[in-house]
């Protein structure tokens, strides 16, 4: 049984979407749809408590619903340092311990921006702060994606387009996290639910780390 649960929930920038789908037929120039807008990149529910779902948009939005997608928040603009325009939201991650903590990255380096952007929220979205700290920047340093471990709290992992990194304090500090890991872009980072050993996901290939 589908249902829609939500409006369009991106900006509705109509131009670009009218030239990137009518005016090309859809072909892009490097053939990643980077010029198509309008789309919910990243969506994740709650794991403590199922009807918490978290939504983010190719175009810069991020959205929270508490009633299972019956109405929703717009929570884009509560992100200090973001840039103010459509950044891509490259994951949404929200905490195994409570339902107000979420974890949320941007990728903006469609625009020649390559600076780390992870935030973090503990009341459901009415405020965020960066956690980006100390994560190397001067390179190709965007961030694909922000995981919580699933036992200890206090540590978290970011995959960017170089390699993969740590916090043991909640992203207060970063450090390399790279034992048998060669310098690839990290596009998603799954730890593994019985041997808690984390696992990268980069070009099409999963790497044990």
């Amino acid at each position: 049984d589908l249902r829609v649960i939500s409006a369009d929930l991106s900006k509705r920038l109509l131009a670009k979407i009218d030239t990137s789908m009518r005016r090309t037929g859809g072909v892009t120039p490097d053939l990643t749809g980077a010029e198509t807008y309008g789309t919910i990149v990243s969506l994740a529910e709650s794991r403590v408590r199922p009807g918490i779902l978290w939504a983010g948009t190719d175009d810069g939005n991020v959205w929270l619903s508490r009633n299972d997608g019956a109405t929703w928040d717009n929570l884009t603009g509560r992100f200090p340092g973001l840039p103010d325009n459509e950044v891509y939201v490259s994951r949404i991650e929200p905490s195994r311990f409570d339902t107000a903590t979420v974890y949320v990255s941007f990728d903006n380096h469609r625009r020649g921006d390559f600076t780390p952007y992870v935030f973090t929220s503990t009341d459901f979205g009415r405020s965020f702060r960066s956690i980006a700290g100390n994560l190397p920047r001067g390179g190709p340093d965007f961030v694909h994606v922000v995981r919580e471990d699933p036992v200890n709290r206090d540590l978290l992992f970011v995959g960017t387009d170089v390699g993969a990194y740590a916090s043991l304090d909640r992203g207060q500090s970063w450090q390399r996290f790279m034992t048998g890991l060669p310098t690839v872009p990290v596009h998603d980072l799954q730890i593994h639910p019985r041997d808690h050993e984390l696992i990268a996901g980069t070009h099409g290939r999963s790497i044990w780390i």
